[in-house]
């Protein structure tokens, strides 16, 4: 390629891409709704050549298939390949062909050197095994053979730090398939825009991670299935939020989200917490540094802004209250026994309570020679 920052647009089935990049130098490509599909041609659909940078700039939805023995978006330059998006519009599925990796190497290729930034959402998916080669990456090497084994590619994670929390990368099974199967895992963007920071409203961050004097710190999130996991590297951080950020999770298939630092790690289901508190009220969790088990959802806490909620204060009637105050008597899970113990006392008193004043309205209402 000869233009300094080419458009490249359509579709073909014949045609492929190939980007040279000189030493030294930075070769830019947008790639506004390209669809090349060379899986029967035994090519690549997009290759990088050269000892320079690429960037390839994401613009609408383009999608890249290659034959085999070659990666989806094939890297071969000597310096760092880098994906952008910057109009929240960008995105790129990448399929590798047999043995190749989505995104960087050919069969027996290695993969380095990759960035993933700004708000590109990608798709990729290691192509599938054969009697001699395995697995491509989503993200790295191309499938091998060693002495008659069969060697998977290697994922080789991406830099994510400038990665936008309104972007993402999906990982896909090779031979799944992409339009109606789940990610087996997701990388989400941890990056925002300090010139521009959204509190409200629909583009509003789904979750942040703080430190004790509330800015925010860095953390990586992965989706494996339905588990989303929050890691941050420090002893001290409050994972924070809106319940309608958890709505949204769930309606994109988490069902069940963990937060780890250093010191303790906590797990709890969407459903439950969504259960404690209405849509606009916020929730938080802290993790101060002390040794810690694993937490349930009843360590969260949902607040408004108006109102602080009492956990004990739901049960209704003076000895539901003196119970619920009992039971709130728990710590570290000390006294579960003491605890299924008064729950089953007072379940038989009540019962008791109920069959007496039936059997005794039962006598008054029968004729004496009963």
């Amino acid at each position: 390629m000869e233009d300094s920052a080419p458009v490249i647009m359509g579709s073909s089935t014949d045609n492929t891409l190939t980007i040279n990049a000189e030493k030294d130098q930075t070769a830019s490509v947008t790639l506004s709704g390209v669809n090349i599909d060379v899986s029967g041609a035994g090519k690549a659909a997009v290759s990088t050549t050269g000892a320079g940078n690429v960037s390839i700039e994401l613009n609408g939805e383009s999608k890249l298939k290659s034959g085999e023995k070659h990666a989806g978006l094939e890297k071969n330059n000597g310096g760092r390949l880098t994906i952008a998006g910057e109009d929240k519009n960008g995105k790129l599925t990448a399929e590798g062909g047999d043995w190749g990796a989505g995104i960087d190497g050919g069969v027996g290729g290695d993969g380095s050197d990759i960035t993933v930034s700004g708000d590109a959402k990608l798709k990729v998916q290691g192509g599938v095994e054969d009697d001699v080669d395995g697995v491509g990456a989503g993200i790295g090497d191309g499938g091998s053979n060693a002495d008659g084994s069969q060697i998977p590619g290697a994922e080789v994670e991406p830099d994510t730090s400038g990665l936008l929390t309104t972007g993402w990368i999906e990982y896909y099974a090779p031979g799944a398939d992409m339009e109606k199967d789940k990610p087996t895992s997701t990388t989400f963007g941890t990056s925002s825009q300090p010139e521009k920071p959204i509190e409200r409203g629909a583009d509003a961050p789904l979750y942040r991670v703080t430190d004790r004097d509330g800015r925010d710190i860095a953390y990586t999130a992965e989706q494996t299935g339905g588990v989303l996991t929050v890691t941050v590297d420090a002893d001290f951080a409050v994972l924070t939020g809106r319940l309608s950020g958890i709505r949204t999770l769930k309606a994109q298939g988490v069902e069940k989200l963990v937060f780890v630092t250093k010191g303790a790690t906590s797990a709890f289901l969407l459903s439950d917490l969504l259960g404690k508190g209405e849509s606009g009220e916020a929730y938080w969790l802290t993790h101060d540094g002390r040794p810690s088990r694993s937490r349930s959802a009843k360590t969260w806490r949902p607040f408004s802004p108006s109102r602080k909620r009492n956990l004990r204060s739901h049960a209704g009637g003076q000895a539901q209250a003196v119970f619920a105050r009992l039971v709130c008597q728990k710590r570290d899970g000390r006294r579960s026994g003491e605890r299924a113990f008064i729950l089953t006392a007072f379940r038989y008193a009540s019962i008791s309570l109920v069959f007496s004043a039936l059997w005794a309205w039962i006598r008054d209402a029968l004729p004496r020679r009963f």
